[in-house]
């Protein structure tokens, strides 16, 4: 029996609407919750990956929306 799991614990999309809207969107998995998904062996790792994909993604995003609207 495998005992390996895997989940989207962060992820980042960047994309363009119908309209041509350049859009990004980022999500988390939500920190309070890691300890009802993850072993307690796990948890602490599972909540610094989640809190520096956050922080890092959030970055990026406000770093693309300020990149195209200064082109518009």
């Amino acid at each position: 029996m495998n005992d390996k799991h895997e989940g989207n614990l962060v992820s980042f999309r960047l994309f363009i609407n119908t309209s041509g809207d350049i859009l990004t969107e980022y999500k988390y998995f939500p920190e309070e919750d890691v300890s009802k998904v993850f072993p307690d062996s796990e948890t602490h790792l599972i909540k610094k990956v989640i809190k520096e994909g956050r922080l890092r993604l959030e970055t990026l995003h406000d770093s693309i929306e300020r990149e195209v609207q200064s082109l518009i």
